[in-house]
């Protein structure tokens, strides 16, 4: 066995040659155009391989064998140039791995791809942490509106007074796993958003404000974000809600049967935005079950059938 420091493009030559009975310093030698990566001290090495690369490698050659026993400087697999995650398809689907960023491109050329981007073989879909598929829009983002600090899921909302401020609050949350690259949030009604200049990564959160003056009657207005994730656009929206009463007005009215001192109950009309007190305290509307007594029924009058 032969054991020698050699320049890469010398090992290789001389590698080839050994096994081919050629000379090192033949001009016709095939080694003289090999390139390749460097290889790790410890890889057996079989003719076919490279062993061309800037640097010194520590090579031990015997019959159709070579051993590299010292890696070039600053080169090998135990000091790789960085890792990336991509999910890798076998058999029954895909799963995770972690390669060099060298062989990234070569496992991308047999349909991998990394968590997050769209699936080469079903692009209408892309992958999720753990190299699941889900469709672009399951969920990446949301976005929760408030007014005057209310969530207001459906009209009228509470009542403001004409020419009050009005404060709106949209709180964005990116709820997948890949960090936006872009992250913006508009109103339907022309409102003018502030939001902090921050790209939302996996789970977290952020909150921007808008204001406005009420006007009177009922108002609606939406906010959207919209979120690009790994090229993909992903949105969501959210409505909210007030109704504008001026001085001499008041909002919309329901009408409840109100429970009194001597455990009976009147017909009363209250405004709509403070009905969740009032029904807090046991009052409902006719028609509908007498609280803590499911089995009766106020009627039209607010009596207990």
């Amino acid at each position: 066995m032969t054991r020698t420091a050699l320049s890469t493009s010398a090992a290789a030559l001389l590698f080839v040659a050994a096994c081919s009975g050629g000379s090192p310093s033949s001009p016709s030698s095939p080694a003289a155009s090999l390139d390749g990566p460097s290889i790790d001290g410890g890889v057996v090495v079989r003719p076919s391989a490279s062993l061309a690369d800037a640097g010194e490698q520590e090579v031990a050659i015997d019959g159709d064998r070579a051993m590299v026993l010292k890696a070039a400087p600053g080169k090998g697999r135990g000091q790789s140039q960085g890792k990336v995650v991509l999910c890798h398809r076998d058999g029954n689907g895909y799963h995770s791995i972690e390669v060099s960023v060298n062989a990234e491109p070569a496992h991308r050329a047999h349909g991998d791809a990394r968590p997050g981007e769209p699936i080469p073989a079903d692009p209408t879909r892309q992958f999720d942490s753990s190299c699941g598929a889900v469709s672009p829009d399951a969920g990446l983002v949301s976005i929760r509106k408030l007014t005057n600090g209310q969530d207001v899921s459906q009209a009228p909302g509470p009542s403001i007074k004409v020419g009050s401020a009005v404060i709106w609050t949209y709180v964005v949350t990116n709820t997948g796993n890949i960090t936006f690259s872009s992250n913006v949030v508009t109103d339907d009604r022309g409102v003018n958003v502030a939001c902090p200049k921050l790209l939302l990564s996996p789970g977290a959160s952020m909150t921007c404000n808008g204001s406005g003056v009420a006007v009177a009657g009922q108002y609606r207005n939406v906010g959207t974000v919209v979120a690009v994730a790994n090229g993909v656009t992903h949105t969501a929206s959210d409505a909210s809600y007030y109704f504008g009463v001026t001085d001499d007005a008041s909002g919309p009215k329901v009408q409840l049967c109100h429970r009194t001192g001597n455990s009976g109950y009147n017909l009363i009309s209250v405004d709509s935005s403070d009905e969740a007190a009032h029904r807090s305290h046991g009052d409902a509307k006719p028609g509908e079950a007498v609280p803590g007594n499911p089995g009766r029924i106020f009627t039209a009058s607010c009596a207990v059938s």
